[in-house]
């Protein structure tokens, strides 16, 4: 299987350990993604903040890809604030 960047499939993360998320929150390191963005069905986070690396295994099939520049540069800057990399201030 081979994904690019900014393809959005499952991953099937059974079983897991410690704490999932549960309830509402805002963080600056979440991403909303609303229903029909890439095709979605229903609205759904980006959880940056929840990086994992997984076997390709546990992936399905390329469900749609994220081609919102916005919602790329959302994402972007939410994963460079959690790994503490250099932010940009602006989009220039």
């Amino acid at each position: 299987m081979s994904l690019r960047r900014w393809d959005l499939a499952w991953a099937s993360l059974n079983p897991t350990q410690g704490y999932e998320q549960a309830g509402r929150r805002v963080y600056l390191t979440e991403v909303l993604l609303k229903a029909d963005t890439a095709g979605l069905v229903a609205a759904s986070l980006v959880l940056c903040h929840q990086l994992r690396t997984v076997s390709a295994a546990r992936l399905s099939s390329t469900l749609a890809r994220l081609g919102d520049p916005a919602k790329q540069v959302a994402v972007e800057r939410a994963v460079r604030l959690w790994l503490d990399l250099h932010v940009p201030t602006t989009d220039a």
